[in-house]
């Protein structure tokens, strides 16, 4: 028997899922695979989509004829209902139609419409009558009770009494106190290394050291003085430029009066040129006079800005500032030595204290809460103590 060959079959099918596909995205319109979901797919939207559309254009049928009606005073349901009143078989479709394209014709209908609804026929509404009562007579059953015999006394009970336990001491436990932790012990060169570390630092930031910590009002002030002498020099340069420029102007004027007396042509056209200069001038006066006036806008506003932070940093507490916003403060900024390294040599320092026995204040310092400054200070005071002992 001769081989069946299904491949030509199998071929044009493909071809007609993939020709469906066509103008798809990507593999959708290549791949058989990808082209078969995307189809099916695509047709069950379509299916939904044939639905919808019927709805959609419903929606607008409804919409144009309501927007007709309107300015023959009526509305889409009641137009509906004389059209119903008035036997016209037209559907919504024909009707949006004909007020868009023959306004006359659905003008005609309008009228009909509105005949229908005045001639409209009174429903009659009938009286609703009370339902009758029926009495029903319902014989109850008569319930026969029976005699139960007497049942025998109970014996009285004796009640004994409760005794209450006797409370019972419970064993204290003793805690076992807690080994101390080894101190760490500091070599010599670990302690002479700190020593050379804290005089090195005393000598290069002598100056830094011996400064007071400004609070944090403190720059705010000078920022504030610096503002109010710009306002204030800005002020007297406005006055003198003004007075100049009045100057100037008086003079020009007296130059173009005497040149009006003058005969000799010469004579008038150099007081001319004199005035001219003079005017120039006192134009340059009276801005300047104007850029002054503007920096003494922009200086007075500044000290505003300034008061109101000093206002603002009078309320606050330097220790309740963190390590960075005190090191701005203290000149900690200008110390150019690593945190690390100075932090390494304070931590030799705290050791010794712990081991010759200072100060609890000394001994449970938190070096990661201070300053650069505060670190420098702290070694100077543990090696002060150390030198008392």
């Amino acid at each position: 028997m001769a081989r069946v060959k299904f491949g030509k079959v199998t071929r044009a099918r493909r071809k007609r899922w993939i020709k469906r596909a066509k103008g798809y995205y990507g593999l959708k319109k290549n791949s058989y695979k990808k082209a078969h979901e995307q189809v099916q797919r695509s047709m069950a939207y379509a299916f939904v989509g044939r639905k919808l559309r019927k709805r959609d254009f419903r929606k607008l049928w409804i919409v144009r004829i309501n927007a007709a009606v309107r300015p023959y005073d009526l509305s889409y349901s009641k137009f509906i209902n004389g059209i119903k009143l008035a036997n016209i078989d037209i559907n919504r479709k024909m009707l949006s139609e004909l007020a868009i394209h023959e306004p006359q014709k659905f003008e005609a209908i309008v009228m009909i419409v509105k005949k229908a609804l005045e001639n409209k026929p009174a429903v009659k509404v009938k009286p609703v009558e009370a339902p009758k009562k029926v009495v029903k007579t319902v014989v109850k059953p008569v319930e026969v009770k029976k005699v139960e015999a007497p049942k025998p006394a109970a014996k009285p009970v004796e009640v004994k009494k409760a005794v209450t336990p006797k409370p019972v001491a419970k064993p204290v436990e003793v805690k076992k106190a807690e080994p101390s932790k080894p101190v760490e012990t500091v070599t010599k060169a670990e302690q002479s290394e700190a020593s050379k570390f804290l005089k090195e630092m005393e000598k290069k930031y002598a100056e830094e050291l011996a400064a007071k910590t400004q609070s944090p009002s403190a720059a705010d002030m000078e920022a504030k003085k610096a503002a109010e002498a710009k306002a204030k020099e800005a002020a007297k340069k406005e006055i003198e430029s003004k007075k100049e420029a009045e100057k100037k102007l008086a003079e020009a004027k007296k130059i173009q009066e005497k040149a009006k007396s003058e005969t000799d042509v010469k004579a008038k056209e150099a007081a001319k040129k004199a005035a001219e200069k003079l005017k120039v001038e006192a134009e340059k006066a009276k801005a300047a006079a104007k850029k002054e006036a503007e920096a003494k806008k922009n200086a007075e506003k500044a000290a505003a800005e300034a008061t109101k932070k000093v206002e603002a940093a009078k309320k606050i507490n330097v220790k309740e500032l963190s390590a960075d916003e005190r090191s701005k403060l203290d000149g900690s900024a200008s110390i150019k030595e690593k945190r690390s390294d100075l932090q390494k040599h304070s931590n030799t320092t705290r050791k010794m204290a712990i081991e010759n026995k200072l100060s609890a204040k000394l001994q449970k310092a938190n070096l990661r809460d201070m300053t650069k400054k505060e670190l420098i200070i702290y070694m100077r005071s543990i090696s002060d103590e150390m030198s008392k002992k």
